[in-house]
């Protein structure tokens, strides 16, 4: 199938995930969005050339931009759009299937743009509900095979492994468990294979979600065989069908007081019971259709059912 991927082309994108699972699919697939030569916004530090991934047609960083205008510069008519973005959209109707796919609800209100869209794939089930659009449906975050995997007889070296945007909440959290003894690897930064072999190093995937959204952590953290530790919340229910509660940690949050969360960490570590819980966890993410590839073809049963 021919389809006409729109995100923002930094190094880290889930766009890029998307953009991968197609072509392994068999798609041909025409890329569009923002670039900067391998920046992430984070920082002026974050700067990585050697993951740089500049799209087919490069466009404006801008609220929007027209689709026709992206459709005439392209070798071919798209039989389907897929737009991946989150602060920004392509505007206008096109000829074939139109398809949102809010990869961050928690932060981005899609509202204004479905007036464009034909269907609405959203990456959060507690964030969808709140959208009255009729062709809505869930598409849950996932992991890459072949980034996010066990790696056998990594020399486990940390007790705890954080990787992320560095909120209060979630390093005081860390810093409380360093305080009772644990090995804890906390930064922002690390991409990819480097990414896969930190997370290898250590028991815990910790994970301290903002605003009741279950990221792409949770999933890659399970994929990788860690033991994954998440505060309580919605979307644990939304999937334990696919993921039971036996098959990661989690603690009810309290924010300024981080002994509980610190606690909880300590008695998974000491107890070993971790290493029961990411094997139960690494055999339902793995055994289940939960790669992006997976997700790619939920989109397009959805979408041409």
């Amino acid at each position: 199938m021919k389809i006409l991927l729109h995100y923002r082309h930094f190094p880290m994108a889930l766009g890029r995930y998307f953009d991968w699972a197609l072509k392994d699919l068999g798609h041909q697939v025409f890329t569009v969005g923002c670039y900067n030569g391998g920046k992430i916004p984070w920082g002026p530090e974050f700067d990585f050339p050697d993951y740089d991934s500049p799209p087919d047609l490069e466009i404006p960083e801008m609220g929007s931009f027209p689709i026709e205008t992206v459709i005439n510069r392209m070798p071919w008519y798209p039989e389907m759009v897929l737009q991946a973005a989150d602060t920004t959209y392509l505007s206008g109707k096109p000829l074939c299937p139109n398809v949102i796919l809010a990869t961050d609800p928690h932060s981005i209100n899609y509202l204004s743009r479905l007036s464009d869209a034909s269907h609405f794939a959203c990456m959060q089930k507690y964030y969808m509900d709140r959208y009255s659009f009729k062709n809505k449906f869930w598409v849950p975050y996932a992991y890459m095979p072949g980034i996010h995997k066990r790696i056998p007889r990594m020399e486990k070296i940390y007790d705890v492994v954080f990787i992320g945007l560095q909120y209060e909440h979630r390093v005081q959290a860390l810093k409380e468990m360093e305080r009772r003894g644990l090995k804890v690897f906390n930064t922002l930064g690390i991409l990819f294979d480097e990414y896969n072999k930190t997370y290898n190093k250590g028991k815990i995937a910790f994970n301290w979600s903002s605003l009741e959204d279950l990221p792409a952590r949770f999933w890659e953290g399970l994929a990788m065989g860690n033991c994954v530790l998440t505060n309580n919340q919605a979307e644990l229910s939304s999937i334990e069908h696919i993921i039971p509660r036996d098959c990661y940690a989690s603690f009810n949050e309290n924010r300024g007081i981080y002994g509980g969360v610190a606690d909880k960490a300590v008695s998974l570590v000491s107890t070993d019971i971790w290493k029961e819980i990411a094997d139960r966890g690494w055999k339902a993410v793995t055994t289940g259709k939960n790669t992006y590839q997976d997700r790619c073809n939920l989109i397009l049963e959805e979408v041409f059912k």
